[in-house]
C-alpha cells in the first residue's frame, strides 16, 4: 500500500484493509503467517 497514490487516508480503514490481504495472500514473508509458512530465511 506504500506505494498507492489514492490509498486511503484514515489509519484504521487502511489497517483493516492491510490486514484483510495479508490474511488473503498469506505471504511469507509477514510475521502473522510464520506459523503456516515457517520463518523465512532460516
Amino acid at each position: 500500500m506504500t506505494f498507492w497514490w489514492d490509498a486511503l487516508i484514515a489509519t484504521k480503514p487502511r489497517q483493516q484493509l492491510e490486514s484483510a490481504l495479508i490474511a488473503k495472500w498469506r505471504s511469507p514473508f509477514n510475521k502473522q503467517n510464520w506459523d503456516v509458512w515457517g520463518t523465512p530465511f532460516v
